[in-house]
């Protein structure tokens, strides 16, 4: 599987329907108060963006990588170094 993130708000998770399987959240840098703002643009979302990662984004991040590509390549973003919190289908934290 590819490393692969997708920045979108809370509302707007992924669902496990897409090509990729996101299985973790993080924060971008500077968050709430970040650039990385929900990809849903085309329905006019702004809200800040929780970057969603797949299992090998999160092994890269255990092995101190914090600068990721969105799968799309369009930009790349920074993560804080806290770590990434596991998630589940609805977007529900796991503790």
């Amino acid at each position: 599987m590819a490393i692969a993130v997708l920045c979108r708000c809370e509302i707007h998770a992924p669902s496990s329907k897409k090509l990729h399987r996101y299985t973790h959240r993080a924060e971008p840098m500077g968050f709430p108060d970040t650039s990385s703002i929900c990809g849903r643009w085309q329905i006019g979302c702004q809200n800040p963006g929780y970057i969603y990662m797949t299992d090998d984004a999160v092994d890269a991040f255990k092995k101190g990588k914090r600068i990721f590509r969105y799968a799309t390549n369009v930009s790349q973003v920074q993560l804080k170094d806290n770590s990434p919190k596991k998630i589940i289908m609805d977007s529900k934290l796991l503790k």
